[in-house]
């Protein structure tokens, strides 16, 4: 590689850190060799769009696991989206919904378990997310609700976790002002067929 390019290389690096966005050497040397013009915003939209195992930094402490019955995770973490379900809706309902076969008198229909009716008439959303560091994974729920995190999110997309985030039994307790939602996908991201098979899954697992 050519000092020009190896300087290249090293500006991205940075750009992507102050972004609190480390990547590996090699992704940005592979990225480089391809574009030699390329610039940081162009290398941050690239991130953004890469199935996160491919960038080569790791975010999550080496030991998150053996889950943790109560523990802190500080500073800015990054992180793409594997799943989201809500919880505090049933899944059933949520089911026909995205199927297009619900309406307002039978959005919970006698299929529903008794479960599912409970769950439906409390209605209060909470959103469980699994979420990877391209090494690790680890679910985190919502504390408080997070605006900018919906079951419509593309799966893929990336987010940052910052601050000082409280950790019980493994999972993280999202707050509102914790999660920035950055966006991007990863090529087999269809979000509406990936949803669609949470929700056949989440209703097996319940009705077990």
């Amino acid at each position: 590689m050519s000092s020009r390019m190896d300087s290249l290389v090293q500006d991205l690096g940075v750009f992507l850190r102050m972004k609190h966005c480390p990547v590996s050497r090699e992704w940005l040397s592979k990225l480089v060799t391809e574009n030699p013009m390329l610039t940081g915003p162009e290398c941050y939209e690239l991130m953004l769009n890469t199935d996160i195992a491919q960038i080569g930094i790791f975010s999550l402490p080496n030991e998150i696991y053996p889950i943790r019955i109560k523990g802190i995770l500080e500073g800015h973490i990054l992180l793409q989206i594997v799943s989201i379900k809500d919880i505090g809706s049933s899944f059933y309902s949520q089911l026909r919904h995205l199927e297009g076969t619900t309406n307002a008198n039978n959005e919970v229909s006698a299929e529903a378990s008794s479960e599912e009716r409970r769950t439906h008439i409390r209605g209060q959303r909470c959103l469980l997310l699994e979420l990877t560091d391209g090494c690790q994974t680890i679910r985190a729920m919502e504390f408080e609700p997070v605006p900018s995190l919906s079951v419509g999110v593309r799966r893929g997309s990336k987010l940052m976790l910052k601050g000082s985030l409280e950790l019980r039994r493994g999972v993280i307790l999202l707050r509102r002002d914790s999660v920035i939602l950055l966006g991007g996908s990863t090529p087999d991201s269809d979000t509406d067929a990936l949803r669609k098979e949470e929700l056949q899954r989440a209703l097996q697992e319940s009705s077990r």
